[in-house]
């Protein structure tokens, strides 16, 4: 518990060393427990930097610093706002093993979407303009292991869907920074992901509005800047969470 809660908003990303200093543990015992920690799947190692950080995982411990209501209240204003300028459908979800699970939803006071989605509905990675923001971050190692475990199958037309294909997309996607969808007929759906400061993905906000009101360009052009902005600021804010890759 103590080295858990030397990881902080400013302190999110700590080495080996700065945990041995800042909880007075010899490094052999440091070096056991971040290796338990890791393995559990509660931190999450960067080699590049010697680096570990929080995972989603912690949430499970109910930490009252970084519990799922506090992410939440972190979260929710910035999608009301969102939603108001918008007028749109604002999600925000995460990466949970094979699936993205929806943390929190605002409906806009325009209208409301047909579609089903409640706070904690799993829907597969690689049908979500959410999930594919996520993936389209994680290395390819890790996204051939999330897809690979999945039934590539449009949940529509109940066509099998290429796995190449959605590597080629997900490269385009990371490229660009963003994702456009059309998941149920007369929906569409913009999503970027939001960062941590190594470009690892930490979660995705995604705005959803009816087919019918506007173009696929135009709503692109309408909602990017805003959508960017908002996972922008959100960034640094969740940060202390680390990425989810290893969630």
């Amino acid at each position: 518990m103590r080295i858990l809660e030397e990881f902080s908003s400013t302190s999110p990303n700590l080495t080996l060393t700065e945990l041995e200093k800042k909880t007075g543990y010899g490094p052999g015992t440091t070096h056991r427990i971040l290796k338990t920690l890791t393995e559990l799947g509660y931190l999450r190692f960067t080699a590049e930097t010697k680096r570990y950080s929080l995972t989603f995982k912690i949430l499970n411990l109910g930490f009252s610093a970084i519990s799922r209501t506090e992410i939440r209240e972190i979260v929710r204003p910035q999608l009301q706002n969102l939603a108001s300028i918008t007028k749109q459908v604002v999600s925000f979800g995460i990466l949970d093993q094979v699936d993205v699970v929806y943390i929190d939803r605002v409906q806009s006071n325009a209208f409301r979407l047909g579609v089903d989605i409640r706070i904690g509905t799993r829907i597969p990675t690689y049908y979500t303009a959410i999930g594919k923001s996520i993936l389209a971050f994680l290395e390819e190692k890790k996204i051939r292991e999330i897809l690979n475990s999945q039934m590539l199958v449009d949940p529509y037309t109940k066509e099998g869907i290429e796995l190449e294909r959605i590597i080629k997309e997900l490269k385009s996607i990371r490229k660009q920074k963003w994702c456009y969808s059309e998941p149920a007929p007369a929906i569409r759906v913009l999503a970027a992901p939001i960062l941590d400061q190594y470009s690892n993905p930490i979660a995705a906000i995604s705005i959803a509005g009816l087919q019918l009101n506007s173009t696929k360009d135009s709503f692109i052009d309408e909602n990017l800047n805003h959508l960017s902005h908002t996972t922008g600021q959100l960034g640094p804010a969740l940060s202390i969470l680390g990425s989810c890759e290893n969630y």
